[in-house]
């Protein structure tokens, strides 16, 4: 490598800053901190790797965010003087909250680093807040529904500060609970509140559109629904870090009875599901993958014409697929994935997630995506 320079590895920053969140971008914050480990400055290897924790969290590679984050850990608690302590506290909870979404991660050890984490908040002067919603999305992805409701109302209770999260992440996250809760009419007003106000953030209310079209479904609310998915699914379709909210799309769109609609939606996220190392999210998109394949079964098609990158595991050449085969092989990793999640958490939530999602095929409504549908 040529010799490389300080403003080098500052201009490769600024470079990323062009780039909307996603692979390219976090592709090139990967190239600056190379730069800055050729350059072997200290500083400019902790800040380029700030910057990839932020550019992985927002574009979907959470895997390689906890690598950046224990790196950038381990220099500050050696030298806590020379770096900005706030601003890792901050990325602290986005670390923390995505740990449930790796079964390689114990139990044990996901709640040892939420203690690490609470300690250096209490430290610093930090509130519960953050703590209590971090411990409530831990005990939600976990499958522990009543302890997951009874920290949400002591966190609703406690003050903010400056590191709790915004009122529109807070709001957004409600959404999903109460979609988790079954409580359709809770998690309708939660997301009003970011979507009938201007309250806005990094991924909201990009994801909050996709996590309001199950409960406007199931209320009947299918105008509302229509209007959301319309403007919401643009927002998400090129990041893979919405992979959550494009299985939420698939989901509508069965639910909707519009199953070719649908089944473009897979064909341009499987790879996304495939590929990820967020075990969690690439679970929850095969619910919805399922949910597709097994009601195209059930009205007796036979094969699925799906055009995919060579990149994801389930690409055939020729792109026709043997509905029943993808089907089975599909079922079998989701099971898979199921039981790790199962044996960590210590419960059957992932499995009887499955049934409950296949049930949904006994409640599909036909609801034209035209805005000339009628309500039921």
């Amino acid at each position: 490598m040529s010799e490389v320079s300080e403003d080098d590895v500052l201009d490769k920053l600024s470079y990323a800053e062009f780039f909307e969140d996603g692979p390219e971008k976090v592709a090139v914050v990967e190239e600056a901190v190379k730069l800055a480990d050729a350059l072997n400055d200290l500083d400019l290897r902790y800040e380029t790797r700030a910057a990839l924790i932020d550019a992985c969290t927002f574009g979907g590679f959470p895997e390689k965010a906890l690598v950046a984050f224990a790196w950038c850990q381990t220099h500050f608690d050696k030298e806590p003087q020379r770096f900005e302590e706030w601003d890792l506290l901050w990325r602290h909870k986005w670390i923390i909250d995505k740990l449930a979404n790796f079964p390689q991660f114990s139990k044990k050890q996901i709640y040892e680093m939420l203690e690490d984490m609470a300690k250096r908040y209490k430290a610093w002067g930090a509130g519960d807040r953050p703590e209590l919603k971090l411990r409530c999305s831990l005990a939600y992805s976990m499958g522990e529904k009543e302890e997951s409701r009874r920290i949400m109302l002591d966190w609703q209770k406690t003050q903010r500060d400056e590191l709790t999260d915004c009122e529109a992440c807070e709001a957004d996250f409600q959404v999903e609970l109460y979609n988790y809760f079954n409580e359709h009419e809770n998690a309708v007003k939660a997301g009003e509140i970011v979507l009938k106000t201007p309250l806005t953030c990094a991924h909201v209310p990009q994801t909050t559109y996709a996590k309001m079209l199950r409960p406007l479904f199931f209320l009947g609310r299918y105008d509302e629904a229509r209007k959301y998915h319309r403007k919401g699914y643009p927002l998400i379709k090129n990041n893979p870090a919405f992979l959550f909210g494009a299985g939420n799309t698939v989901e509508f769109l069965v639910l909707t009875d519009n199953l070719g609609k649908a089944s473009k939606v897979l064909e341009a996220h499987l790879a996304w599901a495939t590929n990820t190392k967020d075990v969690w999210m690439r679970f929850q998109f095969f619910l919805s993958a399922l949910l597709l394949f097994n009601t195209l079964l059930e009205r007796g098609k036979n094969s699925i014409t799906l055009t995919l990158p060579q990149t994801c595991p389930y690409f055939e050449a020729g792109g026709t697929y043997n509905l029943q085969a993808l089907r089975d092989r599909m079922t079998k990793e989701a099971e898979t994935i199921a039981k790790s999640f199962d044996k960590r958490n210590e419960n059957t939530y992932c499995m009887d997630l499955m049934k409950e999602h296949d049930s949904y095929r006994t409640q599909i409504v036909p609801v034209p995506l035209k805005a000339t549908a009628s309500a039921r």
